[in-house]
C-alpha cells in the first residue's frame, strides 16, 4: 500500500518509528538491503515515473550517506532514475520519537503557513526554534536533506497543518489538555515544547544515552510510556499529580545540567552526610 501510494504521486510522504540505513521498520515496509540474499531493493519496483514525493523519514540512520560502498535508503530514493523520491529529509543518525514528534509539528505548522515555499527555507524555519530551544538540538542537527534545498514544493491549494501520527502510529492529541507522544512529562505539561520537556531531554541527552546502561533504560522507557502518557493526557487531574511527582526529578536534573561541577559536588556531598547523620540516628 506504501509502494501504492507512493506509485498514485502523494506530494509528500511521512515516515515515523523504528529504521535503520537499508530499511523502514522492522518489518521492512520499505527495504533496500544489498547485504540480504537475494538482495532486495523495493524502491526498484516504483512506477511513479515523474510524479515524486518530498519523503521525510523521522527515523534512525535512514540518510547514513558516509557508508563505504553502500548507499543508504534515502540515497537510493533520490538516486533512482525515473522515479523514487524528488528529495529525502533524513537522520544520519539516531534520534528518539519524542525528538521527531518536535520535528515534524514545526516542520507541518511551518508548510502549512505558506510563508515559505522553497524546501531548504521551510526546514530551516521549522528547525530554527528547536535548535534556539537547545530542545533535542544534537537530534535535530543530524537530519540532513538529500535533494536541492531550493526546490519548490509542488502541493495542493489546501494543506493540513496537523502533523502526522507519532510513534509509529499512535496520533498526537489536538486539544489543549492533550500531550500523548511518547514522553510522560509532555503528556502532564501539555506540549514536547514545555521548559519542563526540554529539560528532562537535556538530562537524558548528556546522562543517559551517552553509556549503555543510560540506552536501556530509554529504550524501556519508549517501550512502555506510550499508552501511559495517552492515558495521563486525558485526565487533567493525573496531569496535575504527574507534574507533582516529577518535581524531584526535575530538580535533580537542574542540578546536573544547569549547575557547575563545585555545586554537584557540594550537594552529593551534604546529601552525604545528610544520609550518614540519618543513619546513626
Amino acid at each position: 500500500s506504501v509502494i501504492r501510494s507512493i506509485n498514485n504521486g502523494v506530494p509528500i510522504a511521512t515516515y515515523t518509528g523504528h529504521g535503520n540505513a537499508f530499511q523502514w521498520s522492522p518489518q521492512e515496509i520499505i527495504s533496500v538491503d544489498p547485504i540480504a540474499q537475494p538482495p532486495k531493493n523495493d524502491v526498484a519496483a516504483l512506477e511513479n515515473g515523474p510524479r515524486q514525493p518530498f519523503i521525510i523519514a523521522l527515523s534512525c540512520l535512514n540518510n547514513y550517506f558516509v557508508f563505504p560502498g553502500l548507499s543508504s535508503l534515502g540515497e537510493v530514493f533520490v538516486r533512482a532514475e525515473g522515479k523514487g523520491a524528488i528529495a529525502y529529509w533524513g537522520g544520519a543518525g539516531l534520534g528518539f520519537s519524542a525528538d521527531h514528534e518536535v520535528v515534524a509539528t514545526e516542520f507541518f505548522s511551518a508548510l502549512a503557513s505558506r510563508k515559505e515555499t522553497l524546501l531548504g527555507a521551510i526546514i530551516n524555519t521549522a528547525i530554527k526554534p528547536i535548535i534556539e530551544a537547545r530542545i533535542s538540538e544534537g537530534i535535530v542537527k543530524q537530519l540532513v536533506l538529500l535533494g536541492d534545498p531550493a526546490l519548490k514544493l509542488s502541493l495542493p491549494q489546501t494543506t493540513q497543518s496537523s502533523p502526522p501520527p507519532s510513534d509509529g502510529g499512535s496520533p498526537t492529541p489536538n486539544n489543549d489538555s492533550g500531550g500523548g507522544g511518547c514522553f510522560i512529562a509532555t503528556a502532564a505539561y501539555g506540549s514536547p515544547l514545555a521548559p519542563q520537556v526540554k529539560l528532562l531531554r537535556e538530562f537524558r541527552d548528556r546522562y543517559l544515552v551517552t553509556h549503555g546502561v543510560g540506552r536501556r533504560v530509554v529504550a524501556f522507557y519508549y517501550t512502555f510510556s506510550p499508552p501511559l502518557a495517552e492515558f495521563v493526557s486525558r485526565h487533567e487531574a493525573l496531569r496535575a499529580g504527574i507534574q507533582i511527582a516529577l518535581l524531584p526529578v526535575l530538580g535533580f536534573s537542574y542540578l546536573m545540567v544547569k549547575t557547575t561541577a563545585w555545586m554537584k559536588f557540594l550537594f552529593m556531598a551534604g546529601s552525604l552526610l545528610m544520609l550518614v547523620w540519618r543513619i546513626r540516628k
